[in-house]
This record gives C-alpha cells, sequence and structure tokens, in this order.
C-alpha cells in the first residue's frame, strides 16, 4: 500500500472518529473528556494532511516514515473501533438513565398523590420517606420524622415493646407480622390524638440493606361508620322487639276484652234479675266496676 493511501485513509479514518466522538458529548454527557478526544481525533488528521498535501503537489520537505503512517493508520482504526464498540453501551446507559428517571418520576407522582399515608423506613427503623399524605393525617412534615423510628414516633406507648420485639425478629429473618399482611392498630398524631389505621408493609433491597415500605389507611370513617350501622341495626332489633310485644299485647287485649265482655254482660243480667233490696246487687256493682276499670286498661293497651 503506497504512503498516500495510508495517509489518506488515516485522515478518512480519524475524521470519522473525530465525529463519531463528537456526536457522543450529547449521549453520555461528558461533555469535556469526549471534546478533547474529539479535537485530538481532529488534529490528528490535519497534522496528516499536510504532507498528503505535499505527496500530492510533489513538493516533499520531508518524506514521512511509510512505517510509522501504517502504525499511525492501524491506531486510527483501532480508535475507531474502540469508539464504535463504547457508543453503544453509552446510549444504553444512557436509555436506562432515561427509564430509571422516567420510573423515579412516576413513582413519585403515585406516591404523592395518593389518598394514603406512603411511607419507607431503612433497616434501622427510620423513617427514610414521608409522602404528602403521610403529612396530612399524622400533621407532621417530612422534615420533622425524617431519621426518627416510625413505630416509636406513630404508635401509642402500649405497642411499643411489642414492636421493639418484632422489629428485631424482622433484622434478622426479613418476616414481621405487618411484613406481607394488613393490620389495624391506633396512630398517635402530631397532637397526641388516636386514630385507628390499617397498616400494610413489603420489604425490598436497596443498596443491599433490607428497607420496608408501608401503606397506612387512616379508618376513623370507616369505624365510625360501622360505629353508627351496629348502634341502627340495635334500634332495629328493639324496634322489632316492640312491635312483636305490642303484638301480643294487642292479641291479648282484644282477648281479654272479649272476656270482660261476657262478664259484663252477664253480671248486668243477673243485676236486673234480682230484687231491689236483694244483698247481692253490691257485690254484682262490685264485679261492674272491676270489669269497667279492666276494659279501661285494655283500651290503654290497644
Amino acid at each position: 500500500m503506497s504512503l498516500t493511501y495510508i495517509l489518506a485513509f488515516s485522515i478518512g479514518i480519524q475524521i470519522s472518529a473525530a465525529i463519531m466522538a463528537f456526536r457522543l458529548i450529547g449521549i453520555t454527557g461528558r461533555r469535556m473528556a469526549w471534546i478533547f478526544i474529539s479535537m485530538a481525533l481532529a488534529l490528528m488528521a490535519v497534522r496528516r494532511v499536510i504532507p498528503l498535501y505535499h505527496l500530492l503537489s510533489g513538493n516533499i520537505p520531508i518524506s514521512p516514515d511509510p512505517l510509522n503512517e501504517f502504525i499511525g493508520l492501524i491506531l486510527s482504526l483501532l480508535m475507531v473501533v474502540g469508539i464504535a464498540l463504547i457508543g453503544p453501551i453509552f446510549i444504553e446507559r444512557k436509555s436506562a438513565d432515561e427509564s430509571l428517571k422516567e420510573s423515579e418520576e412516576k413513582m413519585r407522582l403515585l406516591t404523592e398523590t395518593a389518598a394514603d399515608p406512603i411511607v419507607m423506613i431503612d433497616d434501622e427503623g427510620a423513617i427514610a420517606y414521608w409522602n404528602p399524605a403521610a403529612e396530612r393525617v399524622f400533621g407532621y412534615e417530612a422534615r420533622e420524622v425524617m431519621g426518627k423510628s416510625l413505630h416509636l414516633l406513630l404508635a401509642p406507648e402500649r405497642y411499643h415493646d411489642a414492636y421493639l420485639e418484632g422489629f428485631a425478629r424482622y433484622r434478622e429473618t426479613g418476616c414481621g407480622p405487618a411484613i406481607g399482611k394488613t393490620l389495624e392498630m391506633g396512630g398517635v398524631r402530631k397532637d397526641g390524638t388516636e386514630i385507628p389505621v390499617e397498616v400494610s408493609f413489603a420489604t425490598m433491597l436497596l443498596k443491599e440493606k433490607r428497607h420496608a415500605i408501608g401503606i397506612i389507611r387512616d379508618i376513623s370513617e370507616r369505624k365510625k361508620l360501622e360505629e353508627e350501622r351496629v348502634k341502627i341495626e340495635e334500634q332495629l332489633r328493639q324496634a322489632q322487639k316492640m312491635e312483636a310485644v305490642g303484638q301480643l299485647a294487642g292479641g291479648i287485649a282484644h282477648d281479654f276484652n272479649n272476656i270482660l265482655t261476657a262478664i259484663i254482660g252477664f253480671s248486668t243480667l243477673m243485676k236486673m234479675k234480682l230484687a231491689d233490696d236483694d244483698p247481692l246487687h253490691m257485690e254484682i256493682d262490685q264485679i261492674l266496676a272491676s270489669s269497667d276499670r279492666a276494659a279501661n286498661l285494655t283500651r290503654s293497651m290497644l
């Protein structure tokens, strides 16, 4: 291969490598590094343009060494191959970074717009994430709770011993009473008021450390509705009992009224048959008076 072809190939390859390196500036984000690499490759190409020009014009003040230029051509080829191989790696990495950022943004939007508190605790049990819903429900801003123990901060004091025991088991085994389950317990707001909550946690590994992410739901309204439902059901049962008693009392009153009608009727007939001076008049009057009081009672019952 003649020296002219070697120089021409070297220039073409180095310019191609410079262009490829320059294109990687926007992909990798390492702007200064790739600018310097592309400038170095461009200068190497310019350095060979001068002897190529002299060869083509026939004015050769210093004849280039063919062996050195051939080695330069090989190096240029290696540079192009290296840049061509490393470029897709950076492209894939950038694509992966963009996908990761997109996923993180989606996760951020989901957690920040969630209606329920979402929290994350690290392997020490300290709060590592606190979404806006948690701020609304518990009254603590994120800056107030980050790094503090979740359960010792939010759980009533009567649960603290059980929590410490359960968390120690969780650190050893990755299992706990709230992991993968939904539990009802009490939670404490910043102002000290206690509210019923539902808690569910799942574990994950971040930087080779076990973390737990949990969803906490304020069920105060649900509990209130349940209490009202129980109260209404109890009132309904009482009303049904009273209705049954009323029906029974009405039936008894009707039957008793029929009996009283017979007593009053026969007593009146008996009184009509007695002589005016018969001493039984007094007893029959007592029967009629008592029967009249009983009739008034049955009317009241009805």
